[in-house]
């Protein structure tokens, strides 16, 4: 059992030093962060001196975009990544190797996850709290933006994984995009959109890959509910990920 553990502990450890290695990168997509958060400053600033949102509201906005763009810049290039193993033949060598394909790619995500969001967190959060501050449950933003990553990885692994099916899955990889950006309060604040969509919304991955953390900690979304949708959506793309692994083996040794 340890010695497993170890193969998925080195695949964490191998991302994680490759992305602190290219710190330049990191730094980046930390000034990346800066500028998205510009556009949305302006327009909840607007909102709040215009009496159309509260004060509260639009730093809780403000959050929102912040944790979403930190955990989405996180999340490892995997449909590219699986696209150019698919494309060369390396994707027979890797699902043959002596280690569950889906855990492996999981574990290099979360190898990419723990030093950018460390290192975003350490910029953004003594700025925000100072600048913006909000009622928020810092525990549980924690926890649940580790949940969302998970979710977020995931469905860009399966995402990747399609393209052994259909050979061009950009469209399937903006479709996704749009949608996180959408219901992730990446664009306009779920809690400012019409009751219909919220109810809506609650119910994608894509609102919980990017806005439930900061739902979660603000309390606008339960614990007990936010841990069941994202136990359940963790669950389910495992499993999918999992069948299309399946299914790729199965045809490699069918068509040879």
């Amino acid at each position: 059992m340890a010695n497993e553990l170890s193969k998925y502990w080195g695949y964490f450890m191998l991302e994680f030093k490759r992305t602190s290695f290219y710190w330049p990168e990191l730094i980046l997509r930390t000034l990346l962060i800066i500028l998205r958060l510009i556009l949305p400053y302006s327009i909840f600033s607007i909102l709040a001196h215009t009496n159309r949102i509260t004060l509260e509201q639009s730093h809780a906005a403000l959050w929102a975009v912040l944790i979403g763009q930190i955990i989405y810049g996180s999340v490892l290039n995997m449909p590219k990544s699986i696209k150019n193993e698919v494309r060369t033949g390396e994707i027979n060598i890797r699902i043959t190797e002596p280690v569950i394909y889906v855990l492996a790619k999981m574990s290099m995500a979360m190898g990419k996850f723990v030093p950018y969001f460390t290192t975003n967190v350490l910029i953004f959060f003594p700025l925000f709290i100072l600048l913006f501050p909000s009622n928020i449950n810092y525990f549980q933003l924690f926890i649940f933006s580790i949940i969302s990553a998970l979710i977020c990885n995931l469905i860009s692994l399966n995402i990747g994984l399609t393209s052994f099916l259909i050979e061009e899955n950009d469209g399937i990889l903006l479709i996704s995009q749009k949608l996180f950006m959408i219901f992730g309060n990446q664009m306009i604040p779920v809690m400012l959109m019409p009751l219909w969509i919220q109810t809506i919304a609650k119910y994608t991955p894509f609102y919980l890959g990017l806005a439930g953390p900061i739902e979660v900690a603000s309390g606008r979304w339960s614990v007990i509910g936010a841990s069941f949708s994202g136990t359940a959506y963790i669950i389910f793309f495992l499993i999918l990920a999992q069948w299309q692994v399946r299914t790729i083996r199965r045809r490699m040794i069918t068509n040879g």
